[in-house]
């Protein structure tokens, strides 16, 4: 949990007994109250400065903690707030109904500030994964991605970051359409996730999707070669089981190109560019998205599924070499 990004959250109506208690306690936490008397006063300052997220109190205000919550969750540019109410045990028959509830969370009191402030962190740090998260893999994006690099870099660590592409998608995206064409984006999520858990790699990396057929991973050095083969292995196999029986046969199909001509596109394949920080050999975030760039064009030229680790970055380490001469090191 990040404490050095502060969160202002405005609490309504600011009935707390406690008051200097819970501002201490909140700002432990790296939250930062604005105590607001009623929802009028706080309409005008949730447009202006939008919160990091909403304490609601239904036990001090019952006519309106519901309404006030529903403005928030309908209007599209402030729904993302998370908004947590305090409500009377005695109603708590009403939220088991969670569709039709327009809160993230709940709290029964204010006896616990600690508590109260750490759920609202946490419904901030769920709500910023969900922001970020692809809504058809449900893999972090790119802030997410950034986290993860920036984290690794500052803590010195040894890793290896590698971009995945899809070849021929398009063809088979116009071809068969959007629905057949994202269950080849699943595959490679699902495939990507098993890689890294028959590698024994799970718990040391992350995997990310960029947006349309870019994945970004990131795990230790030494695992890259397993989890580039892993993934190339099964993702061949498997796509194949997508194709019409006909375009298997022939190994691959048919579509419009760019230039609007007919042409043959073999089946969807992957190029993976691979980028390694060891030791320090590179400095900044910015860095791995050149050196992804220079051999992401090389792996998309062999126009197979392949792999390509940069080895100009690495302090010194060395990558085995392949048997399969497809995966070359450059």
């Amino acid at each position: 949990m990040d404490l050095t990004r502060r969160l202002s959250v405005m609490i309504i109506p600011a009935e707390l007994k406690q008051r200097e208690d819970v501002a201490a306690s909140f700002t432990r936490w790296g939250i930062d109250p604005v105590f607001l008397e009623d929802q009028g006063q706080a309409i005008g300052g949730v447009f202006e400065s939008p919160p990091a997220a909403i304490v609601l109190d239904r036990v001090s205000d019952s006519e309106n903690g519901y309404e006030f919550a529903r403005m928030i969750k309908l209007d599209h540019a402030l729904a993302h707030i998370p908004i947590i109410m305090r409500i009377n045990e005695t109603d708590l028959a009403e939220i088991l109904d969670w569709e039709s509830m327009p809160i993230d969370d709940f709290v029964t009191d204010w006896s616990d500030p600690e508590i109260l402030a750490l759920r609202i962190r946490l419904c901030c740090e769920s709500g910023t994964r969900e922001l970020d998260a692809n809504p058809l893999t449900r893999l972090g994006g790119n802030n997410a991605i950034r986290r993860c690099i920036a984290e690794k870099l500052e803590a010195k660590k040894n890793f290896a970051v590698g971009y995945i592409d899809l070849d021929n998608f398009k063809a088979f995206n116009d071809t068969y359409g959007f629905a057949r064409g994202d269950e080849v984006i699943r595959l490679v999520a699902r495939l990507l996730a098993t890689s890294l858990q028959v590698t024994n790699l799970k718990e040391e990396s992350m995997v990310g999707h960029v947006g349309g057929d870019d994945f970004v991973f990131i795990i230790p050095c030494h695992g890259i070669k397993s989890v580039c083969e892993e993934m190339i292995k099964r993702f061949d196999l498997m796509v194949r089981k997508l194709y019409d029986e006909d375009d298997v046969q022939q190994g691959g199909l048919r579509a419009i190109n760019r230039t609007g001509d007919m042409e043959f596109f073999p089946f969807v394949s992957l190029s993976i560019a691979v980028a390694m920080n060891y030791e320090g050999s590179i400095e900044h975030p910015g860095q791995f998205s050149s050196i992804l760039g220079d051999m992401k064009k090389k792996a998309k030229a062999r126009r197979v599924s392949n792999y390509i680790i940069d080895q100009r970055h690495t302090g010194g380490y060395q990558v085995e070499s392949e048997t399969d001469k497809r995966n070359q090191i450059a």
